[in-house]
């Protein structure tokens, strides 16, 4: 089902929420970057796509959302889409931003994209690949792993262990303020009913000797 065009709708408290679980999500997938056994992000299935001024690595995993949908990520924010469309999600904001064209970025300070999207399935979609992606780490490394990444992490107020649940609880609450809105049908279903237990990608799976003891 589409949802009604028109801006996506958040309340206060569900941007609060959203931008401080981004925060969080991409202080840690910087840590995943410079882990002890190697770039996590490139394991994972990511192109790194380096700037040729020096300027900051954007990563690029291709239909990771299926087919033609990409989710690309800085330490600055997320982009889920395709190359004629998408979404931009700020570490500074979370204020859900549409782009046209390819998106590439090797500089925090990033445009103002000037047009709020109304495609609240897309970003309920990316949403959800956090949620496979933290738990992929959780297979992936040992106990405690996310714990450090947020060991020295100046803003802290989750716990590691908490991210894939928050991610859900954020997709929900996203999910009620589009029915109260009117923009989302009140049976459509949960895209947390789509987080698999594993990564989509066979690019993603676990090595044999991986995982926790």
């Amino acid at each position: 089902m589409r949802t009604k065009a028109g801006p996506i709708i958040l309340r206060d408290a569900t941007t609060k929420a959203g931008h401080e679980l981004l925060d969080h999500e991409c202080w840690v997938m910087g840590k995943d970057v410079l882990s002890s056994e190697g770039n996590l992000l490139c394991e994972f299935g990511f192109r790194q796509v380096r700037c040729p001024n020096g300027g900051m690595t954007q990563y690029e995993l291709n239909n990771a959302l299926g087919e033609a949908m990409h989710v690309y990520l800085w330490g600055f924010g997320a982009f889920f889409g395709g190359e004629k469309e998408g979404i931009f999600l700020g570490r500074r904001d979370f204020k859900p931003s549409r782009t046209f064209g390819r998106v590439e970025l090797h500089t925090k300070e990033y445009p103002s994209f000037g047009e709020e999207t109304s495609r609240s399935e897309l970003l309920l979609q990316g949403l959800a690949w956090f949620i496979d992606y933290e738990q992929w780490i959780a297979q992936r490394m040992p106990n405690g792993y996310r714990e450090l990444c947020l060991a020295s992490f100046p803003r802290r107020v989750l716990t590691g262990g908490e991210l894939p649940h928050r991610w859900r609880d954020l997709i929900r609450s996203i999910e009620a303020d589009q029915r109260a809105s009117d923009r989302l049908p009140a049976n459509q279903e949960s895209a947390t009913d789509h987080a698999l237990p594993f990564p989509r990608s066979s690019l993603m799976q676990l090595p044999a000797n991986s995982g926790r003891p």
